[in-house]
């Protein structure tokens, strides 16, 4: 992205509300943009905006490798300070789903909680939330990558392929949707997030929970909750999920 773009795409940013103080940096290659914009908050700023075409060391949940080829995905991280009562990583998955749809339609985009995206079968995106406290402060680094080509090393993924759809343009709405959206209270939230959730509730899934010694069981999602958390059904049973990596075994396309 040339000076000229990237100042034009800061100006609309400062825009949104609690983004006017952000500064945008858009760079060839980086390792990763959330360990960037962690070592700025470190340096007490936490309003900037990361974005980068290649990212040599991305990571998703879990420290799990994100792959993308150079180019061929959206990828960008932003910080900032607050608390919120519903977690981020799911206010991003509506506001990641909202903004694709403001672009095109895509009838098999859904969210897999907490922080994927996919697009039928196939995962189109994540979202990973970082967490900093400073006092009586809670600072974040939030990071998003989204597609645009499936990666070479993942033939399974889910990519948008559409060259009328900019990078960009998508990293604003993206942020858009989030700034407008953010301080709707829980219940608002959860509503929100299910109405993009698509396929999620109709498919059962293997569940693995982290903190626990337990073999991975299978699930079906029932609904989310105000806390973030997620009811499902186990062996006829209601429980609560609060961290868990769910991993799809019956779409119903």
């Amino acid at each position: 992205m040339n000076s000229e773009a990237r100042q034009n795409l800061q100006n609309l940013i400062h825009q949104l509300p609690g983004f006017a103080g952000y500064k945008l940096d858009w760079e060839v290659s980086t390792g990763s943009t959330n360990d960037d914009l962690k070592q700025s908050g470190a340096e007490g700023n936490w309003q900037r905006i990361l974005a980068s075409d290649y990212q040599t060391g991305g990571r998703g949940q879990f420290d799990r490798r994100w792959h993308s080829d150079a180019g061929s995905a959206l990828l960008f991280s932003f910080s900032g300070v607050g608390h919120d009562q519903f977690p981020l990583s799911l206010q991003l998955g509506s506001s990641v789903a909202e903004a694709i749809k403001e672009l095109a339609e895509f009838p098999e985009l859904w969210l897999k909680w907490p922080n994927d995206i996919f697009l039928g079968s196939g995962k189109l995106g994540g979202i990973l939330v970082e967490s900093f406290i400073e006092g009586a402060k809670r600072n974040f680094v939030a990071g998003i990558g989204i597609n645009f080509a499936v990666p070479a090393a993942i033939p399974g993924a889910a990519a948008i392929q559409q060259k009328e759809i900019d990078r960009a343009d998508l990293l604003f709405r993206i942020l858009r949707q989030f700034a407008s959206n953010r301080h709707l209270e829980p219940t608002l939230q959860v509503k929100r997030w299910e109405n993009h959730a698509g396929q999620f509730f109709s498919s059962d899934f293997m569940c693995e929970e982290y903190g626990k010694n337990e073999k991975p069981s299978s699930v079906r999602p029932k609904g989310l909750n105000s806390d973030g958390s997620l009811t499902v059904l186990k062996s006829g049973t209601r429980l609560k999920l609060y961290s868990a990596h769910l991993t799809i075994i019956s779409p119903e396309y």
